[in-house]
């Protein structure tokens, strides 16, 4: 398993690619393998699921609703990356 830092790394660096994301929050989890990716109240709805649609996709994976969030899981790596809009 990788390192918080190097989790850090990789995803910063994906995110980075990905031109034009609106506010997010990126949470790194220490104790295990997880990182999460929360694109919440700010934007527009359609602008949060169009980045979580485009953030997904770069990590080969598609969002669904899942309840009252938008998102899904995708993978960096030996990392487990969930990102949603969250909810309003």
């Amino acid at each position: 398993m990788g390192s918080s830092s190097d989790a850090m790394r990789r995803i910063a660096d994906l995110l980075d690619g990905l031109s034009d994301l609106p506010e997010h929050v990126v949470t790194v989890y220490s104790h295990n393998a997880h990182i999460g990716v929360l694109f919440g109240a700010g934007p527009d709805q359609q602008a949060r699921v169009s980045a979580v649609q485009r953030v997904l996709a770069a990590l080969g994976a598609t969002a669904e609703y899942r309840g009252l969030e938008y998102g899904g899981t995708g993978a960096l790596g030996p990392y487990t990356v969930e990102v949603s809009t969250g909810f309003d």
